[in-house]
């Protein structure tokens, strides 16, 4: 947990907590993105009094011991969650997920492509009361009568829990025989040749292009503790959808926050090198990253791209760039950040703001639209709740980070998708090693050594 999470815990209790809590009760929530005024880190949620899922253009509202009902089809869901949050769940605390086929509200893009698994394409529950853990054990926050009925009921399953896990370990629970993936070596080369052709025709700057890696024979909550205790990054969540389907995500990067305040900040990150275990190493790889000349022009068109997004909102005159090139160390891997932020007006809802800049422009490319578009072509299924948003909102104040490092986990297939950015000077068998540096996280989790297992030729 490091910094970010509770010191005076043993690193090992959130890992710990989450099977005991997720498999009895879901939806299940734990994130651990920092703490914020109001809102501790790590929390946890579970039994929410609504849930919103969107489904082939069909949005499902499932209330607390109701039958689940459809309430419309068709209609923008980033100005929905602003009408119902106002509505009914000004007060509660929201987490979920905004997945990427969430484009085609947002951009003119083409039809959805079939899923590998099949997962909403919106998640989001709203919890009337919620834990967060202190020294002394878990603390409830209610957030109104009803969630403080319920929350004191969890109180004891909830302590018996706790005192189970004192003095236990961790139980990897993770026995997959391969990692193999979705797009073979070749097919990926040949991708990449042809948005390189792409960017020489002018059509494009620059795309991310994607693979998924399949694990099977997976358990979410082991691969969570696992990802999270070998690399661990400042945007952490597991959430447990349903008793077959979980989200896990261990993210470097912020896609956008939002305070009360009304200001608007995102952190894009592009551009990488792995990290070494020696210290002069490390450094001349750090280096060499801050001074590559193909590194800072991927990253400056995804900094152009997502200061235009930002103006789409922003007041005029209030975008500010911070940091520009700015090293950001994490485990395994050295990135390129930029911060940038901007004056929310006041006639904004937070989630339409959010939807004219989503997808973030990070995991697309540059121009935003033809990248989409080229990324539909070459990637032979649709990306689901990968490079989409996953995060919190609480008070009007949101928090989401960009969905990359996330695996989906459905009927013990874990699904793990990588990709990396091609501009002009991308060499097609660099582009594939990145894709491997990215994908030895997930494979380490696994408990495969480099690329032990791993079937991608």
């Amino acid at each position: 947990m490091g910094a970010r999470g509770l010191k005076h815990l043993r690193p090992s209790l959130k890992a710990r907590i989450i099977p005991r809590l997720s498999q009895a009760i879901w939806p299940f929530c734990c994130l651990d993105f920092g703490p914020s005024p109001g809102l501790p880190s790590p929390f946890f949620a579970m039994n929410p009094k609504y849930v919103l899922r969107l489904e082939s253009s069909a949005l499902t509202l499932y209330r607390r011991g109701c039958v689940p009902s459809t309430i419309f089809e068709g209609l923008n869901p980033f100005i929905f969650l602003d009408t119902f949050r106002t509505r009914y769940a000004s007060g509660l605390l929201g987490v979920g997920y905004l997945g990427y086929p969430l484009r085609r509200y947002t951009e003119r893009v083409g039809p959805l492509k079939p899923f590998s698994v099949p997962f909403s394409e919106l998640f989001f529950a709203f919890f009337d009361h919620f834990f967060c853990l202190e020294a002394e054990g878990p603390r409830l926050e209610p957030l109104s009568s009803e969630g403080e009925r319920l929350g004191q009921s969890s109180l004891p399953s909830l302590l018996e829990a706790l005192d189970s896990l004192k003095g236990s370990s961790v139980r990897a629970g993770l026995n997959p025989e391969k990692v193999f993936s979705g797009t073979k070596k070749a097919s990926y080369l040949r991708g990449v040749q042809e948005i390189l052709r792409r960017i020489r025709k002018g059509d494009v700057y620059q795309v991310n292009l994607s693979l998924e890696l399949f694990a099977q024979n997976v358990n979410p909550e082991a691969l969570f503790g696992a990802m999270t205790r070998s690399y661990p990054m400042p945007y952490q969540a597991f959430l447990r959808l349903d008793p077959l389907k979980s989200v896990l995500v261990n993210s470097p990067e912020l896609f956008l926050e939002i305070t009360p305040d009304r200001q608007i900040l995102t952190a894009p990150i592009k551009g990488s090198m792995p990290r070494s275990k020696a210290a002069h190493l490390d450094a001349s790889f750090a280096d060499t990253l801050q001074a590559s000349t193909k590194d800072r022009a991927e990253h400056l068109m995804i900094v152009d791209l997502m200061r235009n997004d930002l103006g789409r909102v922003c007041g005029i005159g209030s975008i500010r760039v911070q940091n520009l090139f700015g090293h950001r160390p994490f485990p395994g891997i050295h990135h390129l950040e930029t911060k940038i932020s901007g004056e929310l007006p006041k006639r904004l809802g937070l989630f339409e703001a959010i939807g004219k800049a989503f997808p973030g422009g990070s995991i697309t490319g540059a121009p935003k639209i033809m990248a989409m578009r080229i990324i539909e072509e070459l990637e032979p299924t649709e990306r689901s709740v990968y490079t989409g948003a996953i995060g919190w909102v609480f008070k009007d104040h949101v928090r989401l980070a960009m969905a990359i490092r996330t695996a989906l986990c459905f009927e013990g297939t874990a699904v793990y998708p990588v990709g990396g950015g091609i501009v002009a000077d991308s060499d097609p068998e660099a582009e594939w090693d990145e894709t491997q540096t990215k994908a030895k996280p997930f494979l380490q989790a696994l408990g495969f050594g480099g690329d032990v297992g791993l079937d991608l030729a």
